[in-house]
């Protein structure tokens, strides 16, 4: 297996995780970005999320994530889609965002 492709699947494992056993932390983690940047700055930890189960091949849906009504409120908050996206979202979650004023 190539370095690249265990980096990958080890990315989505992290995403899944962080979401699916430690949800309370991660959603609070996600409030204090928005209280602090605005929704706009969450988008790309949710849209890393989305692409993660499609990434694993689980499926988006209600039968495939746990949480998933809730996971459906964060992309609507943050702009993000329920798709996978085409961006290294992971890079994206690392560019500094002006807090909104």
């Amino acid at each position: 297996m190539k370095l690249h492709n265990h980096i990958q699947i080890e990315s989505v494992k992290a995403y899944i995780e962080s979401f699916e056993s430690s949800f309370e932390a991660y959603v609070d983690r996600l409030a204090g970005i928005v209280i602090t940047s605005g929704p706009e700055a969450a988008r790309p930890e949710i849209q890393a999320l989305v692409n993660a189960y499609h990434d694993s091949g689980k499926g988006v849906g209600p039968v495939e994530i746990p949480n998933f009504n809730t996971l459906v409120m964060l992309a609507q908050i943050t702009g993000a889609s329920l798709e996978r996206s085409s961006e290294n979202e992971s890079l994206n979650i690392l560019k500094p965002i002006s807090p909104s004023a």
